[in-house]
């Protein structure tokens, strides 16, 4: 890699870092596939006929379905009509629903600090209110 300082043989530091980057991908990717992909799969292919209860039942069912419709509505090589324009239509629903109830619980957990803070100031530090 030091040829890259000498302007005439600089084209022979392209090696190593072709070797290095390579490999450093391949062995990064491994460890996402291992860690990330194949533990959602294996989260989102549940059995949802093994529990008693129906509630689990229908929160399992609704996992498997949002998941497939949620990967169809970014399946982007043909044309959303049909049954699959229908089932991208369901899986914005599902995105939408997601993406709400995480931004309502990060605001509702902002507010709940801003309460927490309140309190001490106006509580335990000035004395205004008393609990």
């Amino acid at each position: 890699m030091l040829m890259r300082l000498i302007p005439k043989t600089e084209w022979v530091s392209r090696f190593p870092i072709s070797i290095v980057i390579g490999t450093t991908s391949g062995v990064f990717f491994l460890r996402y596939l291992k860690s990330d992909v194949l533990n959602q799969l294996t989260a989102t292919m549940i059995n949802p006929f093994l529990s008693d209860n129906w509630v689990i039942i229908i929160g399992e069912l609704m996992l498997i379905v949002g998941t497939i419709c949620g990967v169809i509505y970014f399946y982007f090589s043909k044309k959303h009509e049909g049954a699959l324009g229908v089932s991208a239509k369901i899986g914005i629903y599902f995105l939408m629903v997601s993406f709400g109830a995480a931004f309502g619980y990060t605001a509702m957990a902002r507010i709940s600090l801003l309460i927490g803070r309140l309190q001490f100031l106006l509580g335990d530090w000035l004395g205004i209110i008393h609990p």
